[in-house]
């Protein structure tokens, strides 16, 4: 049944054909029908004729080569991977693979166009549903994993103190997964007005995606693995770059640590209790007056001192910025503003003025690239005192006392109006931020916090999901939260641990530190008026637990980064869904109270009050108990004992896991030796490491270190290839500790027999034990070997 108010496409009257595209003439309107890869097409609806390229969250854009074959009635565009049948009576598409799998097709319905008060019209188009596809994705969204039968809204929103169903949230990622037994594509929407998802909410027959202005220019992305779609959506909007490794660290920020003498407080207490930490925030009270880019000198008179005595305690100092910038003839931000036109403006052409922290403010045009120098500019002033890292706040852009709680749709920004700039509008601040800090810092990587964004947006920055609340409600809800936006392409995300409003138990912190240790940002934050939670506010046993899993997630820090160079080169999320590993376990397409840390660790942790046990679903292979080793064979769902001090958590077999000793903070000790705890089965993993503070990666000065484990009759096999890249990690020894094992009858490293060692601390190779488990001590070598285990 047709839709009111709509126009659809006709029948294909003719057809013009490129090296990569197709575009069909359906007697005015017209359809492009484009290969930007073999497994990426790209499909764009222009109305009126006339297709307009634009794009703010594609970063690169390809062509791939297309056979064209006119079957009578349908017109069939192939790429290596995909063929795309273009119906003519009426114009409608249907995608297959290679082999004729199906994919996806167009409803009758197909594509459609109204009217809208915008540039362009609103547009929708309608696709088949099939009965077993399950939705995931849609960036930053209070739902569980699965999207099923939502129907959910793209539009930046500052969605104080949300629930579970609260939307629209923070972020809008327009860009959804589809599984069907085992077969993924996905769906890239790219335009930036304000969008609807209907994911089967109205219909069991068909999902749509519409937009209240712009064209219809969306992507799918074919798979046919999860893995295969979200490499090829991070292809096309880009991956986050390695973050400076002190940001993987513990960190710890309020609204607000100040006086200046409260923050050294805080960061002397870490250091008193031994708790792992390696960042304090300042939050909006470090200004004057709440100007961006200021001081308060009563509250912080000497920030430069203050900066490098948390440095020397190995602390990194992250700074808040607003984007309201304070209507004051005497501030030097807004006068410099006023005069370079560097501000949002109503329609008749005078300044748009919305009211947020600092009183009545102007809003930078971040559309116009003079005022995205302008503003890298004026971090100089937080820069030069020695902040190291830059917290994006209120960027929806949120504004006080208006129902829309944002700046008018009306407004005008040189890229055009509000509606259409407003979900990007906090994308182009963080680039604005990272550009402005790699300048102000030449080969520093710059560390962003962002909370609001757009697809592309993690170029730029790390996200967290907003203003949680301390219940276990939301302590679940991260996860699903955060693991959906991984999918979307969003790996550096995490939530605020303890909850932003309210008052965590001793429980409730603990158990939130055990999700947040294994998540990609792990951040403390309270808001004003809030109960201290720190990590020793509770003191005593929570204390002795929160510390116990701070520790193991420095411990963890090498195969968390190398998490993160897998992102930079594959675009695979560091937090994973059991999903992403095990597509083709159908137990795990719900599965949103567990995750995957990276391809070996599996998290499971307790999200009740009061549990100290729990079901943990394991799919298919052998996995091991973390914490004692003990095997089980999936799938199965196992019941896994869990005190207040122990996280469920479970190691896939063949997995390789790279460890440092304890510290307290990064760069707090050389990490000598370097730890890989080995798992009997069959697997691999590439060890990636650098400097973890320059650009110099960039330019090969990394080390790609692969490791292969294979088990065969009680004989287990790990195989180091030469190391890559021309960065030396500079360590002398690295201990291999097996799991799962007895004791070594033998072992052999390219043929020769290694004996025993009377310590681990002996300085030279051989086999010895270390926490009570086999190991084998071997010297760092860039060369490769392989060694060889009997056991018993």
């Amino acid at each position: 049944m047709a839709e009111a108010g709509f126009s659809f496409l006709g029948d294909v009257a003719s057809y013009e054909v490129g090296a990569s595209w197709v575009v069909f003439d359906c007697g005015g309107p017209k359809l492009r029908v484009a290969a930007v890869a073999p497994k990426i097409v790209r499909v764009t609806l222009a109305p009126d004729g006339v297709f307009r390229e634009e794009s703010y969250a594609v970063a690169r854009r390809g062509e791939a080569r297309v056979e064209v074959e006119d079957r009578g009635d349908a017109v069939e565009v192939r790429t290596p991977a995909l063929r795309v049948v273009v119906s003519k009576t009426p114009c409608r598409l249907a995608f297959y693979d290679a082999e004729g799998r199906y994919v996806c097709a167009n409803h009758p319905l197909g594509m459609g166009w109204a009217p809208s008060k915008w540039e362009g019209h609103r547009v929708k188009c309608w696709m088949k549903l099939e009965l077993d596809d399950r939705f995931y994705g849609l960036g930053e969204k209070a739902l569980p994993l699965d999207r099923r039968r939502a129907r959910v809204t793209m539009w930046n929103t500052d969605a104080f103190g949300y629930r579970l169903g609260t939307d629209p949230l923070y972020m809008s990622v327009p860009f959804f997964i589809v599984l069907r037994r085992g077969l993924a594509y996905g769906v890239f929407f790219d335009n930036p007005y304000r969008s609807v998802f209907d994911l089967g909410h109205s219909s069991e027959e068909w999902y749509s995606f519409e937009a209240e202005g712009g064209q219809l220019d969306f992507y799918v992305i074919y798979g046919p693995s999860v893995k295969e779609v979200v490499e090829g959506y991070t292809e096309l909007t880009g991956r986050t770059p390695l973050p400076p490794l002190w940001s993987l660290g513990h960190q710890q920020s309020r609204y607000s640590y100040y006086p200046q003498e409260r923050v050294l407080e805080v960061a002397e207490r870490y250091r008193r209790e031994g708790l792992p930490c390696d960042a304090i925030y300042l939050d909006i009270h470090y200004m004057d007056g709440y100007r961006l880019f200021t001081w308060d000198r009563k509250r912080f008179p000497d920030p430069r001192g203050m900066a490098e005595k948390l440095r020397s305690m190995g602390f990194r100092l992250v700074a808040i910025v607003d984007v309201g910038i304070k209507l004051d003839p005497l501030y030097p931000a807004f006068r410099e503003g006023v005069l370079g036109d560097y501000f949002v403006k109503k329609p008749n052409g005078d300044l748009y003025v919305g009211r947020v922290w600092p009183g009545l403010c102007a809003f930078p045009d971040f559309t116009k690239p003079e005022v995205r120098e302008w503003w890298g500019r004026q971090l100089k002033a937080l820069v030069d005192e020695g902040v190291e890292g830059i917290w994006l706040d209120m960027n929806e852009p949120s504004v006080f006392d208006v129902p829309t709680k944002t700046v008018d749709e009306d407004a005008v920004h040189a890229g055009g109006p509000h509606a259409k700039v407003h979900n990007v509008y906090a994308l182009l601040e963080a680039q604005a931020t990272y550009e402005g800090l790699l300048k102000l810092r030449p080969n520093r990587r710059p560390f962003i916090l962002t909370r609001a964004g757009f697809a592309g947006s993690q170029r730029y920055a790390a996200k967290w999901t907003g203003d949680n609340t301390s219940d276990w409600e939301h302590l679940w809800l991260q996860i699903p939260m955060l693991l959906s936006l991984g999918l979307s392409g969003v790996p550096f995300v995490g939530a605020d641990v303890g909850g932003f409003f309210g008052r965590p138990t001793a429980e409730l912190l603990v158990r939130w530190y055990q999700v947040a240790a294994f998540t990609p940002l792990c951040r403390n934050h309270q808001c004003m008026g809030s109960y201290d939670h720190e990590p020793w506010f509770h003191g005593g046993f929570a204390k002795e637990a929160v510390r116990g899993v701070l520790e193991l997630r420095y411990r963890l820090l090498p195969y968390i980064y190398s998490l993160f160079y897998e992102h930079y080169a594959k675009g695979y999320p560091v937090m994973r869904p059991l999903l992403f590993e095990f597509p083709d376990d159908e137990e795990t397409y719900a599965i949103d109270d567990e995750f995957m840390l990276g391809p070996f660790l599996l998290v499971a942790p307790v999200l009740k009050g009061g549990a100290r046990s729990r079901e943990v679903y394991l799919p298919r292979g052998r996995w091991y108990d973390f914490w004692s080793d003990e095997a089980y064979d999936g799938p199965a769902r196992v019941r896994a004992e869990a005190p207040l001090d122990r996280v469920p958590l479970f190691v896939r077999g063949g997995a390789v896991v790279p460890m440092w000793p304890p510290m307290s903070y990064v760069g707090e000790r050389k990490p000598d030796p370097l730890y890989l705890h080995v798992y009997p089965g069959d697997g691999s993993f590439a060890l990636y490491e650098d400097d973890g503070e320059t650009l110099d990666y960039t330019k090969g000065v990394y080390a790609l270190t692969k490791f292969q484990v294979s088990e065969r009759d009680g004989e287990l096999t790990l195989r180091k290839s030469p190391r890559e890249g021309g960065y030396e990690p500079g360590r002398e020894f690295v201990i291999v500790v097996l799991h799962g094992a007895g004791s070594v009858v033998k072992a052999l490293k390219d043929g020769s027999e290694l004996k025993p060692l009377a310590s681990p601390e002996e300085e030279r190779e051989g086999v010895t034990r270390v926490e009570g488990k086999p190991a084998v001590k071997l010297r760092e070598a860039k060369e490769g070997w392989e060694l060889k285990i009997l056991m018993k």
